[in-house]
């Protein structure tokens, strides 16, 4: 990644419906040179922080795990994607991965899976 304001971008598809019942980021490989206060968000366009708000990325270690606040579970009911958004990035980053991970349901659903 490089970008010193940040990145913003839909990263997971949501259906119709989804109605967020957990979920999780972490940190697969720590990140090494993207510069201090680099963090990373996650919501939906307009709310880019609802489930997660600044994860410090420069100071997470690998295996890391950051649970989603749910405080808002009809946050992607009508089928928005939820937004990840970086910022404070200053530098290329040499190292890093995160995987985001989010559980929902749908009602009307009685067995449904889907890997993304």
């Amino acid at each position: 990644l490089t970008a010193g304001t940040g990145l913003v971008f839909d990263a997971v598809p949501m259906p119709v419906g989804a109605v967020i019942t957990g979920g999780e980021v972490i940190v697969e490989t720590a990140f090494v040179g993207i510069g201090a206060g680099a963090t990373l968000a996650l919501g939906i366009a307009g709310n880019t922080a609802a489930l997660i708000s600044a994860l410090d990325l420069d100071a997470a270690a690998a295996g890391a795990r950051t649970p989603l606040t749910l405080t808002a579970p009809l946050l992607s009911n009508s089928g928005q994607n939820l937004r990840l958004t970086t910022a404070g990035l200053t530098a290329t980053a040499t190292a890093g991965k995160v995987r985001v991970r989010v559980q929902y349901t749908i009602d009307g659903k009685a067995d449904d899976v889907c890997v993304a």
